[in-house]
């Protein structure tokens, strides 16, 4: 009885068909000598520090602090969706909405049909060479000659290898383009969806990308500040947030993604083709990120386009961990990032596919605040950036602390690279500030500062307080 009631509680929490059952070995965290409770872990609203001098910065901390309205905090398993040379192959073809793809690793047409796909585009081109480079005109004679005689010599092969295909091969694949991708563990195609552009497709071992933006509009940047939060001035989109966002969950079930939520939007402000056009006049779209929630916990979203683990000079040895080691290597997280307009899904890059397995711990106890506090600055401290007197020009930096997140990060067990857990974790945010003697082009300001924002700058372990991602830059 209290085995079912057990299994009953877990179902529930965790809002998916988890078969939980409280192992009697590892959990895949550590829960030895720990203190508090989930319903009593004492985080307040906000935390304000004294800025302090840290290795080759400053450190000053006024944060929000973020936490889900929940009192119940699991560790579930995370299983990879198996990347097998079939479940590629029906990704590509659900992004391609079963039109022929043309796969440029194979050097080989998939039929005759798409032969002359190839060929209409390639001619196409030739007559009007602005659909690939906005710019062309403006090119040196020769670069402009050299461009239009490569299209024609590919015209050409390719018309050797429509005349020599045997007719019995048209409109049949040739499934060497799978053993392709059995070995290299990528596949890269196009597919003609109607527009001026091919879309992109692309299936690795640990990504999906799809590209099929709008005619004469390009992606909208987060690093080249193309995002806000103007929702008003959404120009040619007339869909709602709530529609983008439905049509985003919607497209990415399609692909195996159920149960992914949105914790982001912004709004988009696309490159256009005129490079000229004032960002005024620039088409919009709506930018969505989502992660997985467990039991209505969200999965911390960690910066944009693979941000967390961007390569640092110097992260923290196991020996700046109060207990003497680090709870796991650093590790990213499942995530999807979807660009939506009124043609529906027009971006998606979604960053390792998973799902959901068994439910290992139904509660665990976490930390209280103030002791994750105290383990943040000890680790903060010892952290390390380049020093300021050895770099030309730079007087002074900070790092600033934001926003302080309590949320679930998808991490590997302790000690078993190949099994991953979702756990509660404590996220740290915030901005380096560099400034330097004289302007830059980069900098802004009389203090000729420049700002990288939105950095994760240490994860731990809400259980135990054990450092998941240690990482200053």
């Amino acid at each position: 009885m209290k085995k079912r009631i057990l299994w009953s509680l877990c179902l529930l929490i965790t809002m998916s068909s988890l078969a939980c059952q409280r192992p009697a070995a590892a959990t895949g965290v550590r829960l030895q000598n720990v203190q508090g409770n989930p319903a009593h872990y004492a985080a307040p609203t906000s935390l304000q520090l004294e800025p302090i001098p840290a290795n080759g910065f400053m450190l000053s901390v006024d944060a929000e602090v973020i936490v889900p309205d929940c009192d119940l905090f699991p560790v579930v398993e995370v299983e990879r969706i198996p990347a097998t040379s079939s479940w590629a192959e029906k990704t590509m073809k659900i992004m391609a909405e079963d039109k022929p793809i043309l796969f440029p690793q194979t050097e080989q047409p998939q039929s005759q049909q798409e032969i002359d796909t190839v060929i209409a585009h390639l001619k196409q081109l030739i007559a009007n060479p602005e659909l690939e480079y906005p710019n062309f005109r403006e090119w040196e004679q020769a670069d402009q000659n050299e461009t239009i005689a490569e299209w024609q010599n590919e015209i050409e092969a390719w018309q050797k290898i429509y005349y020599a295909m045997p007719d019995q091969l048209a409109g049949t694949e040739i499934p060497s383009i799978w053993s392709v991708y059995a070995a290299e563990r990528r596949v890269s195609g196009m597919a003609d969806l109607g527009k001026k552009r091919m879309a992109y497709l692309d299936v690795g071992l640990f990504d999906v990308e799809f590209n099929s933006m709008d005619d004469g509009v390009g992606l909208a940047l987060a690093q080249a500040g193309m995002l806000d939060e103007d929702f008003e001035h959404m120009k040619g989109v007339t869909i709602s947030k709530e529609e983008a966002i439905e049509t985003a969950k919607t497209y990415l079930e399609k692909l195996g993604g159920s149960g992914l939520e949105p914790v982001q939007i912004q709004a988009g402000s696309c490159v256009p083709m005129d490079k000229e056009l004032p960002r005024s006049e620039w088409e919009r779209c709506y930018v969505i990120w989502l992660t997985r929630p467990i039991a209505g916990i969200p999965a911390t979203l960690y910066g944009k386009r693979l941000d967390i683990s961007r390569s640092c000079d110097q992260i923290f040895s196991p020996d700046s961990v109060q207990d003497g080691e680090l709870y796991t290597d650093p590790y990213q997280s499942e995530y999807a990032e979807v660009h939506v307009r009124d043609s529906g899904v027009v971006y998606l890059y979604w960053h390792m596919p998973s799902r959901i397995g068994r439910c290992i711990e139904v509660n665990v106890p976490l930390l209280p605040f103030d002791r994750i506090t105290e383990i943040f600055m000890q680790q903060a401290i010892k952290g390390s950036l380049p020093d300021v007197s050895a770099q030309d020009n730079v007087t002074g930096r900070m790092v600033r602390i934001d926003r302080i997140e309590l949320g679930m990060t998808q991490t590997c067990e302790k000690g078993f690279d190949d099994t991953e857990r979702m756990i509660p974790t404590w996220s740290f945010f915030g901005k380096t500030v560099t400034q330097y003697a004289s302007p830059q082009e980069f900098t802004t300001g009389e203090r000729n500062e420049f700002t990288e924002s939105d950095n994760c700058y240490l994860v731990l372990n809400a259980i135990d307080g054990s450092v998941i991602h240690p990482c200053i830059r």
